[in-house]
């Protein structure tokens, strides 16, 4: 009688062990995802709208894409694993960090773009002589060759 019991309790503690080895991943509800959120700033602490948010998987190389909204604030859901991620709108440089998204977790990541904004030092118009024959073109303005 006694062997038979002993069989009991070892059926049982391999039964519990085995539910609390599972729970987790049911809990999951099978998901291998996380997702990584945050925000991005200018200098002065102000949100930048439809700032572009790019993920990239460092092994996979899986790419995500999304765009701030006006509060600055972004979200991703991801596949597990190790991402960089970058923040750029067109007036400010682009920033990058490394993140590691888990299993189940948000990873919060915040930039704050500034300091060294874009700007436009020149502009070069090229263009090329038409070969055919022109026409004249009324402009308004009358130039004599003393101006040129």
């Amino acid at each position: 009688m006694k062997r038979k019991n002993t069989k009991l309790v070892g059926y049982s503690s391999l039964f519990v062990l085995s539910a609390c080895v599972s729970l987790p991943v049911l809990s999951a509800g099978g998901n291998v995802n996380g997702s990584v959120k945050g925000v991005v700033l200018n200098e002065a602490g102000n949100p930048i709208t439809n700032a572009e948010v790019v993920v990239k998987n460092i092994e996979t190389g899986l790419t995500r894409k999304s765009n701030t909204s006006n509060t600055g604030a972004f979200k991703l859901n991801l596949p597990t694993g190790e991402y960089t991620i970058e923040a750029e709108n067109g007036d400010y440089r682009a920033r990058t960090q490394k993140i590691q998204v888990r299993l189940g977790q948000s990873t919060v990541v915040s930039f704050t773009l500034g300091g060294d904004q874009l700007s436009i030092e020149e502009v070069a118009v090229v263009g090329e002589r038409s070969s055919g024959t022109s026409s004249p073109v009324a402009t308004g303005l009358s130039m004599s060759y003393g101006h040129l």
